[in-house]
């Protein structure tokens, strides 16, 4: 079943060459969608570059992944890997100037909890993400 999926066709690299192009190309165009509009060179710098944008999505992964280890109740294994999986594919074809990573990180992992049938409401995962998110990384 595997070799016919879309998964295999679709998120299955041949290297890690592969995925760092991905992240440079995802880079390039949103930094290209906004060049008409910059009046010199010097203020290219205010974008991230993709090893850059990579360091903050590893980051914002790491806290991600203790926030699905303290979660109460504890959620299962595949639940936070799975929210990972979706949150590391986001960022290959995303860049992190159009979406704020912690936030992504957080829809992947209510989007997981729904896929794997972990049945929580809405309002409970909102109140652990609130008492949990600012420990880690400013709320701005």
């Amino acid at each position: 079943m595997f070799a016919i999926s879309t998964h295999k066709r679709s998120w299955t690299f041949n290297s890690i060459q592969q995925l760092q192009q991905m992240r440079i190309a995802a880079n390039s165009l949103f930094i290209d969608k906004y060049k008409p509009y910059i009046e010199s060179s010097e203020q290219l710098g205010v974008f991230f570059t993709p090893d850059e944008e990579h360091l903050l999505c590893r980051v914002v992964s790491d806290a991600g992944l203790r926030f699905g280890h303290d979660f109460k109740p504890a959620l299962p294994p595949a639940v936070r890997w799975i929210a990972f999986m979706y949150y590391k594919r986001f960022f290959l074809k995303c860049s992190v100037h159009e979406f704020t990573p912690k936030n992504v990180m957080m829809a992947c992992y209510f989007l997981a909890t729904k896929v794997d049938e972990f049945n929580i409401s809405t309002k409970m995962f909102v109140r652990y993400f609130l008492s949990f998110w600012p420990s880690f990384i400013y709320n701005g």
